[in-house]
């Protein structure tokens, strides 16, 4: 996952004009020795300089991209403990900055007897999700794949909330693999639906796992917007919009916002996904997200409002 060192690292490479080979050759010569495959690392933030080997590397690289010394050894992380795995530290969005209603979060988690911090356990390392909508311009219903990373004790569920343009009735759960719906409990106040999401087995510490669900939302959802909130440490978000072929978009567009109510940034104007059957689909994708609020915008032409 993309860290200060691995970002800062990553524009200096980019800077220099030379390539990893290159970087690598030059640090053999002079005794200081690091692969191309472990510069890359580095790079990408899958793996930071540890070793006094690994440092010292480093340190002769700060010179070769034409550094202050200590400029990138001083952004390293914290040393990994050694031995047995350990879960990484807890990572948490604060609700109150990325929801409307702080209050009605937590009043719907309770129901579930759940505190906003287990939105984020397990953790999710990786998220796909595919919003449907249909010939009038209302969402039907989204499908999700989560890639979970198991926290520091075996964990049986998943949290996650909904927020609705209206809440008629709750959403429901359907096409589940790898686990099953559980209880589902609406905030009418706030427009918030939980739900849970029960695992087949435990998810245990450290253990990776992909599961797969649908949504299926309230009548009468037409909003014009989808959205995700994305904790630190993600390693990559996909949102789709798929449309009936007799009513697509007159514009569709991904969006970041830092919070509830930052501005909003325009990431990129989407373009229609090929092969998308009868439909219209739309792609946004992000590799190391850094935390926030991630979506896609959809825009009707003004004839049909």
């Amino acid at each position: 996952m993309s860290s200060l060192f691995s970002t800062a690292l990553r524009a200096a490479v980019a800077g220099s004009g030379q390539s990893l080979a290159a970087l690598s050759r030059q640090l053999r010569t002079r005794g200081t020795p690091a692969s191309v495959s472990t510069l890359s690392s580095w790079q990408t933030g899958e793996n930071h300089p540890e070793r006094t080997a690994s440092v010292a590397a480093l340190a002769t690289l700060e010179g070769l991209l034409g550094l202050p010394s200590r400029s990138l050894i001083g952004l390293l992380p914290p040393r990994r403990p050694r031995g047995r795995w350990r879960p990484p530290a807890r990572t948490t969005l604060p609700h109150q900055r990325m929801w409307r209603s702080p209050e009605a979060v937590e009043r719907v988690l309770a129901r579930l007897d759940a505190i906003p911090d287990d939105l984020y356990v397990p953790a999710r390392v990786s998220r796909t999700m595919k919003v449907y909508i249909d010939a009038e311009g209302y969402e039907r219903e989204s499908r999700q794949r989560h890639l979970l990373r198991g926290d520091e004790r075996p964990a049986g569920r998943l949290i996650s909330l909904l927020r609705s343009a209206s809440l008629p009735q709750p959403p429901t759960i359907f096409a589940t693999e790898g686990c099953r719906a559980g209880r589902v409990r609406a905030d009418v106040p706030g427009l918030l639906s939980a739900f849970e999401l029960l695992f087949d087995r435990p998810l245990e510490p450290g253990e990776l796992r992909q599961i797969d669900f649908g949504i299926r939302f309230p009548p009468g959802q037409r909003e014009c917007h989808a959205d995700l909130r994305v904790p630190p440490g993600m390693r990559d978000i996909v949102l789709q919009a798929s449309f009936d072929s007799a009513q697509p978009p007159a514009r569709c567009f991904g969006f970041y916002q830092a919070a509830r109510g930052r501005p909003e940034q325009i990431a990129l104007d989407l373009v229609r996904a090929a092969g998308s059957g009868a439909g219209v689909a739309f792609q946004y994708v992000v590799l190391d997200p850094a935390p926030g609020i991630y979506g896609v915008r959809w825009e009707w032409p003004a004839a049909t409002g």
